[in-house]
């Protein structure tokens, strides 16, 4: 004889319910537990579940959900249960059971969606992008963990946004962290809508949140003057001549320290660059600038010694204060808002001596900035990549006194051509 008994079995507030096996065979008994895809809250489970009359319509109705969704997985592992040997019979023969119950592709736990979103983007997007998508679902489980909640798709709505909030604030991230990772979230739930056809909350592309205008820095072409003519010692000269490289590539780490002299060709007399980002895909072409073509002859035609990103990182600010880019200025840099034992690392807004806030990112800005209005827009975004104008004009640190000059200076070349 076989029985299957439903259980809540988890400390927070929300979660799946757990079915129990119990049988004998040849005068031993066996218990066998597997996790459902029918997910209560522990309130609902414990005070209301097991009451023959509910007059509150909203209790009602879940209490016919759990029950018709109980009663097909029971009726489904007994059925099983008389066909199967019962020596074949276990854990995972139960969970098997349970699981090809399900009509649907996903339980509809938040998590579950969110690592079908990943899987399915794994083999259309950049593992960068992907990285993306797992540090926001790790950030959801802890959400999880600190509410003691377990989340539903259809849960993620103005009470999980609050609970959203509430931890980013706590944990110190950024009101641009935060709304680019709310961004990856409205992302999954959507999928979870088009392609798992599961129930979502309505309104949530309506929750919005604002960002916070940034505050980063460029090399202008004189301090990159100034940084050209130090005379270093290898490290840091190795270092130098990486960033006047991204300076005049407008390109990221991932892909400029890639470069190498097998990615150089010539094409009707002009050396060109030909290379395929990393983050995009996107294939690039662009001209070999006299301030690269130099440092590829102070080493016989090859591209600087590989280093690290951290290194990297590192080395340019030496180079930047060893230049005399000591300004102080408003800006943003990573500091420890943790322990000694247990560093947390966070974007600090403050006055910092300029070269402090130099990181691998500045040679991409500093090209566009610095060439803004000086070659056609359309040009620049296929050396940087950038996908539209606004895109672009977004990411340019012009100082709104150098906007001011740049137009009056267009305006005077527009006079005398009359």
């Amino acid at each position: 004889m076989a029985g299957v008994k439903f259980l809540y079995r988890s400390s927070k507030s929300r979660a799946p319910l757990t079915a129990r096996l119990r049988f004998r065979f040849k005068d031993n008994d066996y218990t066998f537990d597997a996790k459902t895809s029918v997910v209560v809250s522990k309130l609902y489970w414990n005070e209301y579940h097991q009451k023959k009359r509910i007059i509150h319509p909203e209790i009602k109705n879940e209490k016919i959900r759990v029950d018709q969704e109980l009663n097909r997985i029971e009726k489904r592992v007994l059925e099983a249960f008389h066909t199967e040997n019962k020596l074949n019979i276990n854990k995972l023969w139960l969970q098997k059971v349970i699981h090809n119950h399900s009509d649907n592709k996903s339980s509809g736990l938040f998590l579950e969606v969110i690592d079908q979103y990943i899987q399915v983007k794994s083999k259309e997007l950049a593992p960068s992008s992907i990285k993306t998508y797992n540090k926001v679902r790790n950030k959801v489980k802890k959400i999880e963990d600190h509410f003691g909640k377990t989340y539903v798709i259809d849960q993620i709505d103005r009470t999980f946004f609050d609970d959203f909030i509430s931890f980013y604030k706590l944990h110190s991230y950024s009101p641009n962290t935060a709304k680019k990772e709310w961004k990856c979230i409205k992302s999954f739930v959507n999928f979870g809508r088009d392609e798992l056809d599961l129930p979502v909350f309505a309104n949530l592309n309506k929750i919005k949140l604002d960002s916070e205008e940034t505050e980063d820095i460029y090399l202008t072409l004189e301090e990159l003057e100034k940084i050209k003519h130090l005379k270093l010692g290898a490290r840091l000269d190795n270092a130098r001549d990486w960033l006047i490289i991204s300076c005049f590539t407008a390109q990221r780490i991932s892909d400029f320290s890639r470069f190498s002299a097998d990615n150089i060709f010539e094409y009707e007399g002009q050396e060109l660059l030909q290379f395929q980002q990393k983050k995009t895909g996107k294939r690039v072409i662009l001209p070999i600038l006299p301030e690269v073509r130099q440092l590829l002859d102070k080493r016989n035609g090859s591209f600087p010694r590989k280093i690290s990103d951290q290194k990297y990182n590192d080395y340019i600010k030496e180079v930047c204060q060893l230049a005399g880019i000591t300004e102080v200025v408003y800006g943003g840099k990573m500091v420890n808002v943790g322990t000694d034992q247990n560093p947390v690392h966070r974007k600090k807004k403050g006055r910092y001596s300029k070269y402090e806030l130099v990181t691998s990112h500045i040679g991409r800005r500093s090209f566009a900035t610095n060439y803004y209005g000086k070659i056609p827009t359309p040009l620049l975004m296929s050396a940087t990549g950038h996908s539209s104008e606004k895109q672009f004009l977004d990411y340019i640190k012009r100082d709104p006194i150098d906007n001011a000059l740049m137009l009056a200076k267009m305006f005077s070349k527009m006079n005398e051509n009359e």
